[in-house]
């Protein structure tokens, strides 16, 4: 199978966990702090981080940098969804449904590009 492929399905694999982890994390944090979402946000994240420099990239870890640089990328992510659910609310979708298609349509497309940008970082230096 090609590398790219390959490191893709592993890419969304780890989302996926990294996803499952977040929504337990919120879960069990919901009823005792008003920060539940961000905290499960940012929790998840690291780890995804660094279990993307492992098991998606085969690097040894991921640098501090690459943490910080993932949490701005958190926070670009949640602006752009919800600027496309203001857009999308502009634009006469209203339904609980309409914007669960539009959140998934955002995702997927901010993580194709979080996949190329957290490839380079950790395929920097390496060739």
């Amino acid at each position: 199978m090609n590398r790219s492929i390959a490191q893709l399905l592993r890419f969304a694999g780890v989302g996926t966990g990294a996803t499952v982890l977040q929504g337990l994390i919120y879960s069990a944090l919901s009823t005792m702090t008003s920060g539940a979402l961000a905290l499960s946000l940012v929790i998840s994240t690291l780890a995804a981080t660094a279990t993307h420099a492992r098991v998606t990239f085969d690097a040894q870890r991921a640098s501090l940098k690459q943490h910080a640089f993932s949490l701005v990328l958190l926070v670009l992510t949640y602006l752009t969804q919800d600027r496309a659910l203001q857009a999308g609310a502009a634009l006469g979708l209203t339904s609980a449904t309409q914007h669960a298609v539009l959140l998934v349509f955002i995702s997927a497309l901010i993580g194709i590009a979080r996949f190329f940008t957290m490839r380079a970082w950790f395929t920097e230096g390496s060739s």
